[in-house]
């Protein structure tokens, strides 16, 4: 389409509906196939750098959480503790704030009102 002049748009939309469904587990692979790992360049590196990078991103801030929650990092003075996962607390807080158009978008019935 874009060779041949026309205006393409990368982004979401609620006028085109994806009739694919995937009930097993080989259809879901075949769709991260054809769309996440052709985006990676078929590199199983960037695959693992993406799923490195999506997990500190994510799992890290948790299990640091939990940790410090548990005095397993051995912080002093206690009241560090508290105030690392404050921190840890209000950034998953605003990470989730963040998701909250994707969902409302979606129509997803976890977003709330």
């Amino acid at each position: 389409l874009q060779k041949s002049g026309s205006r393409l748009y990368l982004g979401a939309t609620v006028q085109v509906a994806s009739f694919r469904r995937y009930g097993t587990l080989r259809s879901l692979r075949e769709m991260v196939v054809r769309s996440a790992f052709t985006q990676l360049h078929y590199s199983w590196t960037l695959v693992a750098l993406t799923l490195a990078a999506l997990g500190f991103a994510f799992v890290v801030p948790v299990g640091v959480a939990l940790a410090a929650s548990a005095g397993a990092l051995g912080v002093e003075p206690p009241s560090l503790e508290y105030l690392l996962d404050a921190a840890i607390g209000v950034t998953l807080g605003f990470m989730m704030l963040a998701y909250m158009p994707a969902l409302r978008f979606t129509a997803c019935p976890c977003s709330g009102p």
